[in-house]
């Protein structure tokens, strides 16, 4: 699926582009590559523990529909096109 980053950030300016990615943790890999934070920082920057990272980027675990929703709205995406593309309804 392709994410159309569409953003201005204070510190790294104006980003527009496409990513490439599978699955919510490789959104959530580059965006934090984009930052340029290390795992802390990001956690904090999203309001959720280090581990959580780590297991959403290594696809041990996923957002659920509001916190998937939140990171699209805090990091500048289209939180539609995000859910579109990664939220699954538990069946």
């Amino acid at each position: 699926m392709i994410i159309t980053v569409v953003k201005h950030d204070d510190v790294l300016g104006d980003l527009t582009g496409n990513v490439d990615v599978k699955t919510f943790g490789q959104l959530m890999k580059v965006d934090r590559s984009i930052t340029g934070l290390d795992t802390i920082a990001y956690a904090k920057l999203l309001g959720v523990s280090r581990q959580t990272i780590y297991n959403t980027e290594s696809g041990q675990t996923e957002f659920d529909k509001l916190k998937m929703a939140g990171f699209a709205a805090l990091r500048g995406y289209d939180v539609n096109e995000v859910l579109e593309a990664f939220y699954k309804e538990e069946s």
